[in-house]
């Protein structure tokens, strides 16, 4: 899983690149900083947050 990984290091997740075109996986702060800048403020972001939690946990308290 994700969660298991480093993002920094020689073996983190920041040395990923996609299969083509080679590209970095962006953080959610280098995609955010992306979408600020004056020519792409066109475009839309949509995220999709999953929680790994059960609702009853959140609720039923």
């Amino acid at each position: 899983m994700i969660k298991e990984h480093k993002w920094y290091g020689p073996n983190g997740m920041q040395q990923l690149r996609t299969k083509e075109p080679k590209q970095l996986i962006l953080t959610f702060d280098e995609t955010i900083e992306l979408f600020m800048r004056p020519e792409n403020r066109h475009a839309k972001l949509h995220i999709d947050i999953k929680l790994f939690c059960f609702v009853c946990s959140l609720y039923c308290h």
